[in-house]
């Protein structure tokens, strides 16, 4: 078990945000990212933390939002 974040960077920015943990420990994960803006691209990694404090990072994923 661990917990969920995500680490988000906006590609044409560099601005790297990270969703906020419940520091809740779990083995199935899912987020909700908000704040993303239209026709933007961006790369997202898992960010896991277990109980034991051992931190994993997932690969990186590019995607871009629907432009407007």
């Amino acid at each position: 078990p661990a917990t969920t974040q995500v680490q988000l960077t906006n590609v044409a920015t560099g601005v790297v945000t990270t969703t906020n943990s419940n520091n809740q420990l779990h083995t199935s994960h899912e987020a909700l990212l908000q704040g993303l803006q239209p026709g933007e691209t961006y790369k997202a990694r898992a960010v896991s933390v277990s109980g034991d404090l051992g931190r994993t990072l997932s690969e990186e994923i590019t995607f871009t939002t629907q432009a407007q």
